[in-house]
């Protein structure tokens, strides 16, 4: 006790007192007042003193409250219950291997001489399991007596990794904490929507000196969010993000992070501001959250806010609720028409099996949802034809064009003047003859719009005389053959 109030508290006990003249047999009623002040003390040590060597454990290993909290989906007390769950789970029957101790020089080096006895009351040559995972969770910023993380960034990209092992650990831990496997969601809220290469890790190494908590690396390519909450226009603060080349909700969340003095200022902008209210209520929960978290106390609440978000979750939960009911009733209406079916397949002495829709209940007939037929504009944007036809309308020749002469047509129907001239061995193409494709598009067009003809019926074909009139002026010719000609008939 006396090293740890040297070193924790840096204060001496004196242990003349603590001998107490010889009392420390007496009942509690019997010793007198001072030595009662002492004994509480001596307990309250104690307990200080815990309270302190787990608090920097705690600092040492997440460095950030808010990942923890939101991973664990709890406040600030459940989470540090677990922690203490883990401590304890960790130490019971350990044993501290004293010549491993002196020789450690790093953080991993401690862990490795806990250790327990075995059958032969006999300190084991290594560290229990669950002790190896302090190893492995362990980041790679100094102890918090060298300063600690100072790297935000680093202490979020390594929760990643912690949770990860933390997932795979089998121990059922206290108030049913579970922890899930990462999913790859996790990230973009552990990094602020970075990406990897966006992250310089060898900058993290780097001393940061003057600074004071968590900051950024230095060396950092993706740019910072900076403004004033209290002042700044919600367009400003989209022109910086898009020149920043990155997203405005996660600009404002590690800008909140960086600076949680500076919440305050932005809820309360939110509550005064109704353009700065709308357009940002759908980061308010985020906001708010990150604040508990943080400061482990409930965050302003910005009422309209609250009422907008409580009456979108009120509207949703009335459309599952009918959803429910109606496939509640569909799924009664279903069993009894199994029911029906299978009794029919096991017994069809007096029933007749091919009329069993006669007997089966029926389904409901859902309506489905009313409302307006999807209109469209009148005036739309001409399709791929329309612009073609329009195209070839502008490339349309004049009514009257002169042989040879392409200065009356148009300067885009001008390539399609073919003459003798410029198609060499087309002998039987008119000098100046225009082909235009203007002409051909048009055949077209009046062949596509042409209505197919209708096909007659055998009545029509054959009785049908105003339908097929028979032609009057047809000649007939009938030529015999010479060789007919010449037999002479007795």
């Amino acid at each position: 006790m006396t090293a740890m109030g040297v070193q924790v508290m840096g204060s001496l006990l004196n242990k003349m007192v603590s001998t107490a003249d010889d009392l420390w047999g007496l009942r509690w009623e019997e010793i007198p007042d001072p030595l009662k002040c002492y004994a509480l003390g001596d307990i309250k040590f104690g307990f200080i003193t815990y309270n302190v060597l787990a608090g920097l454990l705690l600092r040492d290993v997440f460095p950030d409250p808010d990942v923890l909290c939101w991973y664990l989906e709890s406040d600030q007390f459940c989470a540090v219950t677990w922690f203490l769950d883990w401590i304890l789970r960790s130490l019971e029957g350990v044993e501290v291997y004293q010549m491993a101790e002196e020789e450690a020089e790093t953080r991993v080096a401690m862990i490795r001489s806990l250790r327990f006895r075995d059958d032969r009351d006999k300190l084991e040559s290594d560290t229990t399991p669950l002790l190896k995972v302090w190893m492995q969770v362990l980041g790679s910023w100094p102890s918090v007596s060298s300063g600690g993380c100072r790297i935000l960034l680093q202490a979020r990209e390594w929760f990643g990794v912690q949770s990860e092992i933390l997932s795979k650990v089998q121990v059922d831990w206290s108030n049913e904490v579970v922890f899930r496997l990462p999913r790859v969601s996790d990230k973009d809220y552990l990094r602020f929507g970075l990406k990897e290469e966006e992250l310089s890790s060898d900058s993290w190494k780097n001393p940061v000196p003057g600074v004071r908590g968590m900051t950024r690396p230095p060396g950092m390519h993706a740019g910072f969010l900076v403004f004033d909450p209290s002042v700044d226009l919600c367009s400003r603060i989209g022109e910086l993000c898009s020149a920043l080349g990155r997203n405005q909700r996660w600009c404002i969340l590690e800008w909140a992070r960086m600076f949680p003095e500076k919440f305050k200022a932005f809820f309360a902008r939110m509550m005064r501001d109704t353009e700065f209210r709308l357009y940002y209520k759908m980061i308010y929960d985020c906001m708010r959250l990150s604040y508990r978290r943080i400061f482990d106390i409930v965050a302003p609440r910005v009422a309209r806010v609250e009422l907008g978000l409580a009456q979108g979750v009120l509207n949703t939960l009335a459309q599952e609720t009918r959803l429910l009911e109606k496939s509640r009733k569909e799924t009664a209406l279903r069993e009894a028409r199994v029911n029906w079916l299978t009794e029919l397949s096991e017994d069809s002495t007096f029933r007749e099996r091919s009329k069993w829709r006669e007997g089966i209940p029926e389904l409901p007939v859902w309506r489905r949802r009313g409302g307006q037929k999807r209109s469209y504009s009148k005036v739309q944007k001409p399709g791929k034809d329309q612009r073609k036809r329009l195209r070839l309308a502008r490339q349309k020749p004049s009514s009257n064009p002169v042989p040879g002469d392409v200065s009356a047509v148009d300067k885009n129907a001008a390539e399609s003047v073919i003459t003798e001239k410029n198609v060499p061995g087309c002998s039987g193409v008119t000098r100046g003859a225009v082909c235009s494709r203007s002409v051909v598009s048009r055949e077209r067009a009046r062949s596509r719009n042409k209505k197919p003809a209708r096909v007659l019926t055998y009545d029509e074909i054959i009785e049908g005389e105003d339908t097929i009139p028979f032609p009057d002026n047809l000649e007939f010719r009938f030529e015999i053959p010479e060789e007919v000609e010449g037999i002479e008939l007795f």
